[in-house]
């Protein structure tokens, strides 16, 4: 029976990025899907959802149009994860727009630079908050929206329009989205593998070799998916 569209989110969220990261590299070769160097605002909180990426410029350079903030958010889909890049060494925003972005549906929110309003925005439960940092400094005036619901590059990493991004206290990992059918197929298999060494473990006597017991759990692959 095909899972929901909410099915399928919850299993990722009762995972770890770890997990998604092993079968996105052991079972489909993938190499560049994992967002390094930013971190939940709130311990132990997880990120999940389909990308709805800005693209952010510096402010002040001739020839370009910029798109205003506050109506392109509105196209996010509800329960998708905004997503923005373009400057690092800058602040996006803190309480305000951070509410208002959950008031627009979304789940949550990832940004390659600093937020602020840090204690407002950690008692925000039900709306994690991925980032480089913080900063009281206010500079969200110092860059424009220049692209929305376009392709990006966080941290070298190419995110889609409606990618799957998962992020918890190991970092942040990106499933293309049109093989998210056959990604979590996999990941139940990882998940169960990983049990299975940890029963391993459990069930071992000090000093016992289990390197072939280790060896068995790990030599069993679930085949793709027809």
């Amino acid at each position: 029976m095909e899972k929901s569209w909410k099915e399928k989110m919850e299993q990722i969220r009762r995972c770890g990025t770890a997990d998604v990261a092993d079968t996105l590299s052991k079972r489909f070769g993938m190499k560049n899907y994992s967002v390094d160097g930013l971190s939940a605002l709130r311990p132990g909180d997880k990120i999940v959802g389909p990308a709805y990426p800005l693209s952010y410029r510096k402010t002040g350079r001739p020839g370009e149009q910029p798109l205003p903030f506050y109506e392109v958010v509105q196209q996010c889909e509800t329960g998708g994860v905004l997503v923005m890049e373009g400057l690092p060494d800058y602040i996006y925003g803190g309480d305000v727009v951070c509410r208002y972005v959950r008031h627009c549906g979304a789940a949550g929110l990832i940004t390659d630079g600093n937020m602020r309003d840090i204690g407002s925005l950690q008692t925000m439960e039900d709306f994690p908050v991925f980032c480089k940092g913080s900063s009281s400094y206010i500079s969200h005036y110092a860059g424009d929206v220049m692209t929305a619901g376009q392709p990006i590059l966080l941290h070298g990493v190419r995110i889609c329009p409606g990618d799957i991004l998962f992020g918890d206290e190991d970092g942040i990992v990106v499933i293309p989205r049109e093989i998210l059918d056959d990604v979590l197929y996999q990941l139940e298999d990882m998940v169960r593998i990983e049990d299975e060494y940890t029963a391993v473990f459990e069930s071992a006597k000090p000093g016992e070799d289990i390197i072939a017991k280790l060896r068995a759990v790990g030599s069993q692959k679930r085949v793709r998916r027809e």
